[in-house]
């Protein structure tokens, strides 16, 4: 069957794309990496909920 587009071929389907890679988020100078939680740093930002149009 031929594809119209490289994207409709699913006998590759991740040809082209990046790799998985790992993400951090760092720690503020003030902050305890073995007790506190990435959502308490104050370098997060939670990016779900409702975004001004």
């Amino acid at each position: 069957m031929k594809h119209r587009h490289e994207f409709e071929d699913w006998a590759r389907p991740h040809e082209g794309v990046l790799a998985n890679r790992a993400y951090y988020i760092p720690f503020a100078p003030n902050q305890d990496p073995v007790q506190a939680m990435r959502e308490t740093s104050e370098r997060f930002v939670l990016l779900n909920g409702t975004w001004q149009m």
